[in-house]
């Protein structure tokens, strides 16, 4: 069994080398000049070429390059670059990774009442929802604790990262895409406002429910049905006013036609949200603080009275690339330099919390262990949500190679968007099978993945755009996937 084991770990480092030396192996056969379908469609949008690199090789390392242009250059992937996260973090973590959420108590219980406060310590889990704390806290309930006599104390002592404003990195603080990790995320931080005309009053007014309820935040709805004809853009018709995070304001119209809506949007005040959660279902389970829901450490000694365990990295990964979540992949990102899962069930204080930049050199030292002859990415949160991430195309491809060959391949694979089937990639009009990354924010446009060729053989595709007219790239996106199934 050593003797097997020895001999598998060589030929996995023989394949991963050979996936950064074999790149440029048939690349005296790479066509240079793009392919006319690309070349128009970027002309059509206005797309300078020295704005673009692809790479178009196939997934085998050693085979041949089919198409090679500016690969050498660092270019900005937007969230293509949660394809280097996300395998780093089966490659390194493991697909069965899971995040340990613990909920101690500092005294005993009398008759129900905690003689104490009663302490959730989050661990990063990305995946935690509202129901999930629910059901967490039901645990609690289920151990004979009803009721606290002292607070509900969430602690953060995981995570050492700087606070943020929600509206820093494009001036759209209440859309979703742009929360922040948090040790204690729940529903990231946003809050479902859920629209039912079938139930409007004889006045037409249309009662709005809040999910999850958040303690202290009051909702004032005045919203009417409208006699729209089409459902179109709804929420045009609405003026919401989500500055007073105690007080979320609504009027407007809501075309009858539109039936049940969803509205989701970040919470104004996201440093708060765990508090308010936590609260609002301790509370709609029937439980009471008789002190504070506030933030603190759990004090030496504690106990642990439940634990709530995430969806498997697999899982999880596969939410981020599927839908590119933000929040979720700098959550996978940080879990990168996160103290041992098990260890923060004990009450002992967290000695080394994760900070993004522990997190940026485990991924500098796992590539160049992993992929020591390509020049590697610039990271920074991991989700692409920056203007200093960079990555050159040819890493990328040199990368997509080795997962090819690892022992996670289809745990990885079958993270991507199908072209025109599911995630982000199901509006795409590319007609060739294809597991594609998808990347964009203003001026960056980016895609990567696996296209299987006209002869059943896997490629590996990459497309970086940084151009001011990115946004008008769909077509030559579509163009190249479909090129390179063409033989």
């Amino acid at each position: 069994m050593m003797i097997q084991l020895l001999t598998f770990k060589k030929m996995r480092k023989f394949l991963l080398v050979c996936a950064t030396a074999c790149l440029y192996s048939g690349a005296a056969m790479a066509q240079l000049l793009l392919p006319e379908s690309v070349s128009q469609a970027l002309q059509k949008a206005g797309i300078d070429q020295k704005d673009v690199a692809i790479v178009v090789v196939d997934a085998e390392p050693g085979g041949k390059s089919w198409l090679l242009h500016n690969e050498q250059a660092m270019m900005n992937p937007a969230s293509v670059i949660k394809l280097v996260t996300t395998y780093a973090a089966l490659d390194i973590l493991g697909p069965g990774y899971t995040w340990k959420t613990g909920v101690f108590a500092d005294g005993p219980v009398e008759n129900g009442v905690l003689q104490g406060s009663l302490y959730i310590r989050g661990s990063g889990d990305p995946s935690m929802t509202a129901d999930r704390l629910r059901d967490l806290l039901l645990e609690v309930r289920a151990a004979g604790i009803q009721n606290i006599r002292d607070n509900l104390v969430i602690d953060r002592s995981v995570y050492a990262i700087p606070e943020v404003a929600p509206g820093a990195f494009d001036g759209e603080p209440f859309r979703p895409y742009n929360v922040r990790p948090d040790a204690l995320l729940v529903n990231y931080k946003s809050i479902v406002l859920i629209f039912n005309p079938s139930l409007a009053t004889a006045g037409g007014q249309i009662p709005i429910v809040s999910d999850p309820p958040l303690t202290g935040v009051q909702l004032d709805s005045h919203v009417t049905v409208g006699d729209q004809r089409q459902c179109g853009d709804w929420q045009k018709t609405l003026s919401a006013d989500f500055s007073d995070p105690l007080h979320i304001r609504i009027k407007g119209t809501f075309p009858l036609v539109c039936g049940n809506k969803r509205w989701y949007v970040a919470y104004a005040e996201p440093s708060s949200y765990a508090l308010r959660v936590t609260g609002g279902l301790w509370q709609q389970l029937g439980g009471d603080v008789q002190g504070r829901v506030t933030t603190g450490t759990v004090p030496p000694g504690a106990r642990l009275v439940a634990v709530g365990e995430s969806k498997s990295m697999a899982e999880v990964v596969r939410d981020v690339n599927k839908f590119s979540n933000n929040v979720m992949a700098q959550s996978v990102f940080l879990a990168l330099a996160l103290p041992d899962q098990k260890g923060l069930l004990s009450s002992a204080a967290v000695s080394s919390p994760a900070t993004l930049e522990q997190a940026r050199q485990r991924v500098a030292a796992w590539w160049s262990q992993q992929l020591p002859r390509l020049t590697p990415p610039v990271m920074d949160n991991g989700s692409g949500l920056s203007r200093s991430e960079s990555i050159a195309a040819i890493s990328l491809a040199g990368m997509l190679q080795s997962v090819w060959h690892s022992a996670v391949m289809p745990e990885y694979v079958s993270s991507l968007p199908i072209a025109g089937v599911d995630g982000t990639m199901r509006r795409s009009n590319a007609q060739a099978s294809a597991h594609i990354k998808t990347g964009s924010m203003n001026g960056v446009v980016a895609r990567a993945g696996y296209v299987v060729g006209n002869n059943g053989q896997r490629r590996v595709i990459v497309f970086l755009i940084n151009s001011p007219k990115s946004y008008a790239a769909k077509e030559a996106l579509d163009a190249l996937i479909d090129w390179s199934a063409s033989f």
